[in-house]
């Protein structure tokens, strides 16, 4: 957690005739000196200006009046806080007590990736004679709120870009996502730059700035440090030929470039120099209602660009917004469009939703707009298929899925494209026998490879795709576990992907029949026996073996596979005895 200090240039009055009193020992205050300093007039009532404060509480203690908040958690004021216990506490006959009030500490603000928040504490103190004299226990006043006028996005890199950018004389500000992500108060990766300065201008600002295909479009690159900025120039856009970029641009205004992107809640842009956040589009009511809403015509917003019907999702489940009514019956409509989408741009946008807070409302919302039929048609295959009741009483297998994935939180991609696709062989070997029972014999199996045919279409990593297949191919052997030879529940346990395949375990039984005394056997497993155990170094190699006279072929990987075996099970231990067993499995 990050904590930055007030700087009085640029707050308004009252905040800056106050904090003017606090500006020389701030470097102090970071050494843990503390400054008596006098209690402005009128000050805490003027802080009742500001518009942000909310749950606002006033009371009058003599001639001071004191701003708190009610603790939503407790209900509690959360005023006076005790240094030494951390509870809060409710003391005004102590404070209309105490001889006297001063302030003792500095304005500073906090922050983590979000919106600063101003803190101002007040202690109690005494007055013996001319001496200051502490409490027992130093009470702190607490309080607040957002100023007006604070820097929302504390990035120094990108704002350096930006004021050599304005002191060239051309407005620039920052755009999209890390607005919108900071007026959420939520981590920003990423800061981008828009700006009235065309590219050649930015190039002549900084001549290292480069970018041959983006310059087309306005947007030029730059490397500042650790840092990538994407410089884009103000831009209207001419048509959509090929649904992904506009076959022309014109450069405009902040206001037309804020109308001619996505969604309103991405709209908005933030001046780092003036502290202001502009927004044209009312990106700022849709973040307070929550809402997804295309600006302008959404049916022309996803023509422009079909990767938005995914994107419209992924902001809805990432953030738990709903999309406006307008927006999602344009995004039903164009679905089946989404057909000519480049697969790894799909990809990258279903890693996203699957990966996000809530994979289970992305499942629900790809299959309501029809975007699964397009792009997963496989999983529609899992509706309706039924499973036997006595083993999967939540019903069948599409319902099984989408509960497994309620119990899924911002996974790895591998977790959650093996939590999707673990059953999506069942369907495929669905068999009822006479007794009633419902058996999907080998659907591991089946599914591990439809699931590959689909990894595939959708140009995922080898890694990543061969990771979910083992995931996927192995998620049926765990019922097993309990009856494993030694050796077999090592191997299991030593297997890259055993992290993956044991959480996928849990969520799968935690869905189902909520029986988990295999995933409490295998933890257990795991704790006995040492990462030595579990993955040792062979004793004997396939050298070993040849030297011994024994030709190259498969014959050698079944004895060395005999060989760790009967290591894994500690029937050999050193490579003495290794050699005599290997003599004897020779001859």
């Amino acid at each position: 957690m990050k904590r930055y200090f007030l700087n009085i240039e640029e707050e308004p009055a009252p905040i800056m005739e106050f904090g003017k009193q606090f500006a020389t020992d701030i470097e102090d205050y970071s050494k843990g000196v503390e400054r008596e300093y006098n209690f402005p007039p009128n000050f805490l009532n003027n802080i009742k200006l500001y518009p942000r404060v909310e749950h606002k509480l006033e009371h009058n203690f003599g001639d001071f009046m004191f701003i708190g908040y009610i603790d939503n958690a407790s209900e509690d004021f959360n005023i006076i806080r005790d240094f030494k216990t951390g509870t809060a506490a409710w003391t005004q006959e102590r404070l209309e007590n105490s001889l006297q009030m001063k302030a003792y500490s500095y304005i500073l603000f906090q922050q983590d990736g979000i919106l600063p928040t101003c803190f101002i504490d007040f202690y109690k103190t005494k007055m013996k004679g001319n001496k200051i004299e502490w409490t027992d226990v130093h009470e702190t006043y607490q309080h607040t709120f957002t100023i007006p006028g604070e820097k929302m996005i504390r990035h120094p890199e990108a704002e350096a870009v930006v004021r050599r950018l304005v002191d060239s004389g051309h407005q620039a500000v920052y755009a999209g996502g890390c607005v919108r992500d900071a007026l959420l108060n939520r981590p920003y990766p990423d800061v981008d730059i828009a700006t009235s300065a065309t590219p050649d201008q930015v190039q002549a600002i900084f001549p290292k700035a480069s970018d041959p295909q983006g310059k087309a479009f306005g947007v030029i690159r730059l490397k500042q440090g650790d840092h990538v900025f994407e410089i884009a120039t103000f831009r209207v856009d001419g048509p959509y030929l090929d649904g992904r970029r506009p076959s022309s641009v014109t450069f405009t205004t902040a206001e037309e470039d804020a109308k001619r992107r996505d969604f309103t809640v991405n709209g908005m842009f933030f001046d780092p120099l003036q502290a202001k956040v502009l927004d044209f589009v009312q990106g700022r009511a849709d973040l307070d209602a929550k809402t997804i809403r295309a600006i302008g015509d959404p049916a022309a917003r996803f023509t422009e660009d079909r990767l938005r019907l995914f994107r419209a999702i992924r902001f809805a489940v990432q953030l738990g917004f709903t999309i406006e009514p307008q927006t999602w019956e344009a995004l039903l409509r164009l679905a089946p469009e989404s057909k000519n989408l480049a697969p790894e741009r799909v990809r990258d946008e279903l890693v996203k939703i699957f990966t996000s807070p809530d994979p289970a409302r992305g499942l629900d919302l790809l299959h309501d707009s029809g975007l699964i039929a397009v792009w997963l048609p496989e999983l529609l295959e899992m509706r309706g298929c039924a499973q036997s009741p006595e083993y999967h009483p939540e019903g069948d297998v599409w319902v099984h899925t989408r509960l497994l994935l309620t119990n899924l939180r911002n996974p790895s991609p591998v977790l959650a494209f093996s939590a999707l696709l673990h059953d999506v062989g069942k369907p495929r070997t669905s068999r009822t026998e006479p007794s009633g029972r419902i058996r999907f014999f080998g659907h591991e199996g089946v599914g591990a490879r439809m699931a590959e045919e689909i990894l595939r279409r959708l140009r995922f990593s080898n890694d990543v795709m061969e990771a979910v297949v083992a995931c996927i191919a192995n998620h049926m052997a765990f019922k097993d576990a309990p009856q494993m030879r030694v050796s077999t529940l090592k191997r299991l346990l030593a297997r890259p992907t055993f992290a993956e395949e044991l959480e996928l375990h849990r969520i799968d039984c935690t869905a189902s029949h909520g029986e988990l005394d295999i995933h409490r056997f295998l933890l257990a497993k795991q704790t006995e026996f040492s990462q030595e155990e579990i993955k040792p170094k062979p004793l004997v190699t396939g050298h070993d073996l040849i030297q011994l006279g024994l030709p190259p072929g498969p014959k050698i990987g079944e004895i060395l596979h005999q060989l760790m075996d009967e290591q894994l099970e500690g029937k050999i231990t050193n490579k003495d005895e290794a050699i005599k067993r290997l003599k004897g499995l020779v001859q």
